[in-house]
This record gives structure tokens, C-alpha cells and sequence, in this order.
């Protein structure tokens, strides 16, 4: 099984933040639906392989009662919304000799029977926060440096209260921490789509983001944590990278230095990280004691940026991912002045599915007895950094920068270049300073 590695986009043409999105919002929905047809042939990979369940009780198509009435809803709620959606034509056209109150009679018993069936889904809508505690004698030993922590997760598309807690459930065990969850409740599989379509290309900012950031914002501020984790499945990539925009416009600096980001089948088009100095390494202090230094573009070495971590996680067949993060990442799209930045180093793995817990997790954080084994065939598969660094450059038109790269292979496994591998069983990484991925100072 080969893997693929892409650093985070840290060429020296990418070093300033890019011009903010200057595309029509009516043209991105109009390429997006276009993108979404043209590989519409993945959409079965979504839920591709149904087998194994290495998650057991986790595992989000484990044969259960929850998960069989929240796939059966699911398929209602796909037929009755596809239904609705190609009768607005019909409705249009009836609206001429049929009375206005048969129409509003219409779409109030769509919007009734729509919202019953979500609200099976979703459960009772008494907070936007769900959380996932390690059992019992599961928790990490080093608990005076985890109270200094806080983390939280933003779940994908189509998942309702059961399938959440299952994901916040496996993440607390995998990583041995308390994991706060930020709902964004389930619409049917086709809203959702809308949905991401509104929040990606237009821009908007729906209460789930809106919460998010708020939470997000007073765990930065707090005087009494060190390190904010932020993870993200599908859609929850897409509301992320709206949080961040916000936060980077709202938060200070040190501050911010205490988020780290983690993505699975990451779904947005852009995920910024703008510049915060230019730094030697003799600056860089722990616990994010360090001076920043006056911006000045004509100094050597990569710029430091806001966040200090971010890592995105994407199957190759995944459809979500291909719309996502392995169509917007640097090393897929060449450098323009309309291009996105998506920052982050991509763990790419050459497999299909997109949930979170089945597809993901069973295979980069695989568990045995309730404990991630120290080895897996994806966090023990080797790439060449040298290699990756210097197509990834290359990719972004630096080829003068690139050339300084050195050719001699240097293989290294996934898990030495994967962060978010050195939190498993409740393990603490060190306060290291931002990853430059074979770049020097």
C-alpha cells in the first residue's frame, strides 16, 4: 500500500499570505457542482469498505440497533429531500393554476416531516456540545501537563447524535483526553451538501461556526491552558477553516500559538495560517515564551506562522478528500494569484472510505485491547522527505528555491513526520517549535 506525504506550504513564494478569494461566489457553487458530477463515481467510496469493524462498538456501520435506524432514517430523508428538490420545477410551474395555499400546504408538510426526521437524528437540540471521556482507568498518567490541555471536535456530514458520540467516544480513547465535541447537526445527506456548498463558496457562517468560535476563542484566552487541539472530520473542515478565519482576525498571537489542527477527509477549500514573523531558532523558546521579530520580507529562512501545527489525514479514494483538501493542497494546485492557500502537511494514504472512525482511525491510530499499538502499516510506511519537499516546492513555481533541496533520498517513516501520532495513549509531545519539514533556519 503506498502513501503520500506533502508538506505544508512553506516554498518562498508562498511565504505571503495569499490575496483574499477574488472568484465569484456564484461561479465557486457553479464549479463545485461540477467538480461533485465529474467525480461522482467515488460517492459509493464514501461508506467503501463496509468491512472490517476493527472498532467494534465504535464503528459507525457495526450491525446495532442505533446505527440501523440512523441508516434507515438517512435513506427516508434521501428520498423525500431528492423528491422535494426536483418538484420545485413542477411547483413553478403549477404555481400558475394552482392556488397559493396549496403550495404553502406543500412545503410546511415538507418542512415538518424534514425536521421530525433530523430531530430522530440529531436528538433533543438541548446543547450545542457533546463530549467523549476515556473510560475509566484509561486516562493519561501525566495528568497535571493534560489539565493544562483542552480539545475539541467538529464532526462531517450526515452525523447525528449516536454517530458523534461514537466518533468523540474513539478519539477520547485513542488519545486518552477528554474530547469536546461542537454539534453540527445533520440535515439529510443532500441539505448537508447544500450546506457545505453555502458555508464553502459563500461564505457563510452558520450557528454551529458560530459557536465554535466562541468556545475556541475563550480556551485560546484562558490563562490556565497551554495547548488547544482542534479536530476536524469532512464538512468539520470547511467550519474550521471558518473559525480560523475568524480567530486570526480576532485573537492575539500568543494566543493563537497554542492551537494545533488535525484534519480527516478535510472538505474545505482553503485553510489559512498568515504569516506572524520572521524568526531565528535561537528565538524559539518553549511554552511559546518567544519574541516575535519585525516583519521583514528580504530576511533568510521559512516564516513562523500563527498556528504552530496543523496535519491533514485523506484516504486517495475518499470523495469528500478529493473535493477537499487532494484538490486544494499545494502540491495540486499550481501558484496564481486566484489560488487558495491550504496549509498543512497531508498523511496521504492510497485507500477508499471517508468515516471517521472506520476508515481513518482502524488504519493510522489502529487499536488492540482498547490501546493504539506502537505500529501500523500506515504510520510505519516510508516516503522520501528529501523528495516531497522538493516537488511540493517545485509545484508552488520556486524552482531556484528547489534546486536547494538536496536529491539524496532521505526515508523516513509517517509516524517520525506525524504530530498528532505523538498524542496516542495519552503521551504528550514536546513544546517543540514549528515543523519545518527538511527546511532549515
Amino acid at each position: 500500500m503506498s502513501t503520500i506525504y506533502t508538506p505544508t506550504q512553506a516554498s518562498h513564494a508562498a511565504w505571503q499570505s495569499a490575496p483574499p478569494p477574488i472568484a465569484s461566489p456564484f461561479w465557486l457553487v457553479v464549479k463545485d457542482v461540477g467538480l461533485v458530477f465529474r467525480l461522482g463515481r467515488l460517492l459509493p467510496n464514501i461508506v467503501l469498505p463496509l468491512v472490517p469493524q476493527a472498532s467494534g462498538q465504535f464503528g459507525e456501520l457495526r450491525f446495532c440497533y442505533p446505527n440501523l435506524r440512523d441508516l434507515l432514517l438517512h435513506l427516508i430523508l434521501l428520498v423525500i429531500q431528492a423528491g422535494f428538490i426536483l418538484s420545485l420545477p413542477f411547483c413553478l410551474f403549477f404555481a400558475i393554476i394552482l392556488t397559493p395555499g396549496f403550495l404553502l400546504l406543500y412545503f410546511s408538510a415538507f418542512a415538518v416531516l424534514n425536521r421530525l426526521l433530523c430531530r430522530l437524528l440529531n436528538g433533543p437540540q438541548i446543547s450545542r456540545f457533546q463530549t467523549g471521556t476515556p473510560p475509566e482507568g484509561k486516562a493519561g498518567n501525566e495528568t497535571v501537563q493534560l489539565s493544562t490541555e483542552q480539545w475539541f471536535f467538529i464532526n462531517g456530514i450526515a452525523t447525528g447524535q449516536n454517530w458523534l458520540q461514537a466518533n468523540l467516544d474513539r478519539l477520547a480513547l485513542t488519545f486518552r483526553r477528554e474530547v469536546t465535541g461542537i454539534r453540527n447537526p445533520t440535515k439529510g445527506v443532500l441539505f448537508d451538501l447544500i450546506e457545505c456548498l453555502v458555508q464553502r463558496d459563500l461564505n457563510y457562517r452558520t450557528g454551529d461556526i458560530r459557536a465554535g468560535c466562541v468556545v475556541l476563542k475563550e480556551a485560546l484566552e484562558s490563562p490556565n491552558l497551554q495547548r488547544v487541539v482542534l479536530i476536524l472530520h469532512s464538512q468539520g473542515g470547511i467550519e474550521g477553516s471558518a473559525i480560523i478565519d475568524w480567530l486570526c482576525a480576532d485573537v492575539s498571537e500568543s494566543a493563537l500559538a497554542k492551537l494545533e489542527v488535525y484534519t480527516f477527509g478535510n472538505a474545505a477549500r482553503h485553510f489559512n495560517n498568515p504569516i506572524r514573523s520572521f524568526v531565528h531558532s535561537q528565538y524559539l523558546k518553549a511554552h511559546f515564551a518567544y519574541r516575535p521579530q519585525p516583519l521583514n520580507l528580504k530576511r533568510s529562512g521559512p516564516p513562523e506562522r500563527l498556528i504552530r501545527h496543523i496535519e491533514h489525514y485523506a484516504n486517495e479514494c475518499d470523495f469528500v478528500a478529493k473535493i477537499g483538501v487532494l484538490k486544494f493542497s499545494p502540491a495540486k494546485v499550481k501558484r496564481s494569484i486566484t489560488a487558495n492557500p491550504f496549509h498543512g502537511a497531508v498523511f496521504q494514504r492510497e485507500a477508499t472510505g471517508h468515516l471517521l472512525n472506520q476508515h481513518y482511525l482502524d488504519f493510522m491510530f489502529e487499536m488492540k485491547d482498547g490501546v493504539v499499538s506502537d505500529s501500523n502499516t500506515f504510520m510505519e510506511s516510508l516516503v522520501d522527505l528529501n523528495a516531497a519537499v522538493s516537488e511540493q516546492i517545485l509545484s508552488n513555481g520556486d524552482a531556484g528555491i528547489g534546486s536547494n533541496v538536496s536529491t539524496t533520498p532521505q526515508m523516513v517513516a509517517m509516524k517520525s513526520l506525524s504530530r498528532l501520532w505523538a498524542y496516542r495513549n495519552g503521551r504528550i509531545p514536546t513544546m517543540s517549535a514549528p515543523e519545518t519539514h527538511g527546511e532549515s533556519f
